[in-house]
């Protein structure tokens, strides 16, 4: 006769054996739901492999966003459920990384939300592929969410969540105190936090909202200006930098390999801003008014590229102005103005190539607004340009810092050019810095918006560079624009010259008196800045 005991023994093991079976399916499907919530973040890691702790920030903020509802109920199904708006776009955000090479920017929301019927269609069958792939996960996601039936999911997922988060508050908590955040940023830096998704999204449509609720005004209008004989495809890109001081630039320009990188960039190495703080500095460099008149509310760029034909087009990495939104198209991928940790001016150029690259284009404006050498510095460039090591003291470690943000401008500024030169057309380049910085040489005097404003706060660099096809049909003008390198000038010289390589700066000054034209001879003026107080001051004021 058989033993019962024996039996009852066999019986408990096969129930375990069996029971160990069953649970490897139920592994797999949680694996799966939890991978198709953190796949934009995965697309991200493949398009910008992670440096040091980025790589592991980055997913471990997205861990903390999906697990945050495990912490106001306790089934599975409930839980997956509350998720599913983060799952419902998860393929589309994948997809349109990987096509695009970043994340979701302001501008794609923008264009949604001030679409009509024909550009609908034309954003549908765009993005069909990604929103087919977002669709049909999608579906896979819900139906393997409903499989989970109202099974509670014990104590263990909720202290996990509650572990994420308990992390994700030590490593936030340094960033709360400025001092104690600057020594902290040295070695870990929390970027990840706003590239993560669901968070980057969020943040994304919310700064799109406000950005439309705000550009619901009426635009200035300009009569239609006549434009001479077209040259073919015309492309005309003017860089606004940030914080940039010409005697950075100038080191790293002249003592390193730029100088060979860039043939035929023509370098201005006198140039005084017109303020030292951005808003007001971005404007009248723009509308090329005089310090003395900072109110004066003339077109700017925009407007006159807009009159002049062009399709005009706005990418910004920086705090978005009225000017962005005068634009045919406008772009923004980041803002410093909301938090110090914003993406890196790269990311700007996938979009400044498409345009450039699209052939129905034939008289491309475009103006892209970096973050450039905003501080923090050691969050404005990527390990590519770690040229300088951080080590010393701390403001050792800062001015290493700044200098590698100058290394990643030089990259930036080759790529473009590279990017504009391949399209073989009467192009123009031109590239200046908003304001300067200080580094604590003068007075421990440190960033910028002082009122006692120093030579690296005022002095930035302005650089310009054409085609073949653009020098040879101005090679007398561009001949001068090269000789007047050395020339003391101004921020406010930019406008006249840029809508002068346009061919329309005779018809863009009828009545009012602008600075003249660098591809023209000229007396240079007496150069004057606004401080933040909006006192006028001449160049003789400045801390030397």
């Amino acid at each position: 006769m058989d033993n019962p005991a024996a039996m009852q023994m066999n019986a408990t093991t096969r129930g375990a054996t069996a029971g160990r079976r069953g649970k490897v399916p139920v592994v797999l499907i949680h694996c799966l739901l939890f991978a198709w919530l953190l796949l934009p973040n995965f697309a991200l890691l493949l398009e910008r492999p992670p440096s040091g702790w980025q790589g592991a920030g980055l997913l471990l903020m997205a861990l903390s966003m999906a697990s945050l509802p495990s912490l106001v109920t306790g089934h599975w199904r409930r839980f997956y459920l509350i998720n599913i708006p983060v799952a419902l776009v998860s393929g589309f955000t994948a997809g349109y990384t990987l096509y695009y090479h970043l994340p979701i920017t302001i501008g794609l929301a923008l264009s949604i939300l001030d679409t009509n019927i024909n550009e609908s269609m034309e954003l549908a069958s765009r993005y069909f592929g990604a929103a087919l792939l977002s669709l049909c996960g999608f579906m896979l996601y819900l139906f393997l969410a409903l499989r989970r039936g109202s099974e509670r999911m014990g104590h263990r997922p909720k202290f996990a969540a509650a572990a994420l988060w308990g992390i994700m508050v030590l490593i936030y908590y340094p960033y709360l105190n400025y001092n104690l955040h600057e020594r902290f940023n040295t070695f870990f830096n929390i970027s990840f936090i706003n590239n993560s998704y669901p968070f980057n999204l969020a943040r994304t449509l919310a700064r799109s909202w406000r950005e439309q609720q705000a550009g619901n005004h009426v635009q200035a209008v300009l009569p239609v200006i006549k434009t001479g004989p077209v040259h073919g495809r015309e492309i005309y890109v003017l860089v606004i930098g940030e914080s940039v001081r010409n005697q950075s630039f100038a080191r790293e320009f002249r003592d390193g390999d730029a100088a060979q990188r860039f043939p035929g960039l023509v370098y201005y190495d006198d140039v005084l801003t017109e303020a030292n703080f951005t808003s007001l500095s971005v404007r009248l460099l723009l509308n090329g008014a005089d310090p003395g008149d900072p109110k004066d509310s003339s077109p700017d760029l925009v407007l006159w590229q807009k009159a002049a034909g062009c399709y005009s087009a706005v990418i910004s990495n920086n705090s978005t102005y009225s000017f962005n939104r005068e634009a045919d198209l406008s772009d923004t991928v980041g803002d410093s103005g909301v938090s110090h940790y914003t993406r890196f001016d790269h990311d700007m150029l996938p979009i400044a190539a498409s345009l450039i690259q699209n052939p129905h284009h034939r008289r491309l404006c475009l103006i892209l607004h970096m973050v450039g050498s905003h501080a923090d510095y050691n969050a404005r460039y990527d390990a590519r340009f770690s040229k300088y090591p951080l080590d010393g003291s701390a403001i050792q470690r800062e001015r290493a810092a700044y200098r590698n943000t100058i290394v990643a401008l030089l990259d930036f500024l080759e790529r473009l050019i590279a990017i504009v030169r391949r399209e073989d057309a009467y192009a123009f380049v031109a590239y200046v810095s908003d304001h300067g910085e200080n580094l604590m040489e003068i007075n421990g005097l440190r960033e910028h918006v002082t009122l006692t404003p120093t030579r690296y706060e005022l002095k930035v660099p302005m650089l310009f560079w054409a085609s073949r096809a653009f020098v040879d049909a101005n090679r007398t003008r561009w001949e001068k624009l090269n000789s007047n390198r050395h020339a003391p000038i101004s921020n406010a010289n930019l406008l006249p010259t840029f809508l002068d390589a346009m061919g329309i700066l005779a018809q863009a000054d009828p009545g009012r008196r602008l600075w003249p034209s660098l591809f023209t001879d000229f007396t240079p003026a007496a150069r004057h800045y606004i401080t933040p107080d909006m006192a006028l001051h001449g160049e003789q004021d400045m801390l030397r």
